[in-house]
């Protein structure tokens, strides 16, 4: 088991969001740039919960929106990849979500991601639907999006 902090609730005005770009662009699915996410993620619906030492080890994006928690992106360094991280930082958004009285999350994962899919789904995440050819890959190629839902009442 790794020794890290607790995961902790950073909201975007918090000088520590700053590392979550650069973090999301080295270890995330490649959807943001560095540079551009205070501005895109600046917003007080969007928060995170990380985990820690010195750098970040993982890091979890959602949005609180009234009864709905929309999770952005979750990425964990290569490094402390299957150690439970990512299932901390899931059950930590749970309780925020649940405090914020959301009343399910959400979340899209590319279909093709087999382990992010069976971690979901483990999780207790439903497929509720399919974003064709949402994503592109690194030939150009066009992925499927499939939409999943978690109810926190039945969490």
């Amino acid at each position: 088991m790794i020794q890290a902090d607790t995961p902790i609730q950073l909201s975007a005005t918090d000088p520590a969001y700053q590392g979550l770009g650069s973090f999301f662009d080295a270890y995330g699915y490649g959807r943001f740039i560095a540079a551009e996410f205070s501005k895109q993620f600046g917003h007080h619906s969007y928060q995170a919960v990380i985990i820690q030492k010195s750098d970040i080890l993982g890091a979890l994006l959602f949005r609180l929106t009234g009864a709905e928690c929309e999770i952005i992106e979750i990425a964990v360094a290569p490094a402390y990849r299957r150690k439970n991280l990512a299932r901390r930082m899931m059950d930590d958004c749970v309780k925020l979500a649940t405090k914020a009285k959301a009343e399910r999350l959400i979340l899209e994962v590319a279909d093709h991601n087999a382990p992010a899919k069976a971690f979901y789904q483990n999780y207790g995440f439903k497929p509720i639907g399919r974003r064709p050819r949402y994503y592109s890959d690194d030939a150009g190629g066009k992925i499927d999006a499939i939409i999943m839902e978690l109810w926190l009442s039945k969490a």
